[in-house]
């Protein structure tokens, strides 16, 4: 018996280790998956093309969109992707048009799709005391410019004879429609580089004022230098006190408004 006590104790020892190693790669592992939880933080559920799309392609969701799940720190760094909320499906993308090149592989950004685009601006007035109006614009951010979106706009000005300076016009009004849209001649072209150049430059907006800004904004454009420059506001800015409200101090200083018959300023 004396001489079994040491192969038991082996035996002991054998078992002791084995269980130590099984609670060392548990440890491990649980660490492991510690770690991958917090760098993969929340998970959101984004959308990528499966085809190649082109500039006035409509959306076939079944066919064009696959979902797929990032977490929400690599979603806030990709800009302003399509998520897919809890409850939706694709298909609430579907038929709706793209306005530039997607490649496949691509993530949808809300500002590939055109909103409402088979519908009349002033079917989306939405206060009966205002009007639509078109405003020609100098500069416009390209595709990131959206019907609903709020903006202010800024213009050259010249005021009483005086070198142009720019100001802002008026603040924190919606837009109706973008339109005037033109696509360079490259925007088609087999050359993934060019095609990256095809953004979209609008020559004008429609956007939603009242009866007095509108004939205001008139006058300010016959003192202007090529038109207007765009502004885009966070759809979380919070309301300015002077929204929809052309600059007191540029009016004053423009003078009455220009003559209908000539179009001529007085100023000029």
């Amino acid at each position: 018996m004396a001489d079994e006590a040491p192969g038991i104790q082996n035996k002991g020892m054998l078992i002791v280790a084995v269980v130590l190693g099984l609670l060392a790669v548990l440890i491990y592992n649980w660490q492991i998956q510690r770690v991958r939880a917090e760098s993969r933080g929340e998970m959101v559920k984004l959308l990528r093309f499966e085809r190649d799309k082109k500039p006035g392609d409509e959306i076939d969701a079944a066919k064009d969109l696959i979902v797929q799940e990032v977490s929400k720190k690599l979603a806030a760094g990709l800009g302003d992707v399509a998520i897919v909320e809890r409850g939706e499906t694709p298909k609430k993308y579907d038929r709706f048009p793209v306005n530039q090149r997607v490649l496949k592989g691509q993530f949808l950004l809300n500002s590939y799709l055109t909103y409402e685009a088979s519908r009349s601006p002033s079917a989306r007035i939405s206060d009966d005391n205002l009007v639509a109006m078109a405003v020609p614009l100098r500069e416009a951010p390209g595709d990131i410019l959206r019907p609903g979106d709020r903006v202010n706009l800024v213009a050259q000005v010249s005021l009483g004879g005086q070198p142009t300076k720019p100001e802002r016009i008026i603040e924190d009004i919606k837009v109706l429609a973008v339109g005037g849209k033109s696509l360079r001649e490259n925007s088609f072209s087999d050359n993934p580089y060019a095609r990256e150049e095809g953004i979209a430059m609008y020559r004008a907006i429609t956007v939603e004022v009242s009866p007095e800004a509108s004939l205001q904004l008139e006058t300010v454009l016959a003192n202007t230098s090529g038109g207007m420059r765009v502004e885009v506001l966070s759809p979380k800015a919070r309301p300015s006190p002077r929204a929809g409200k052309v600059n007191e101090m540029v009016l004053q200083r423009l003078g009455p408004a220009p003559s209908r018959r000539t179009g001529e300023s007085p100023l000029d």
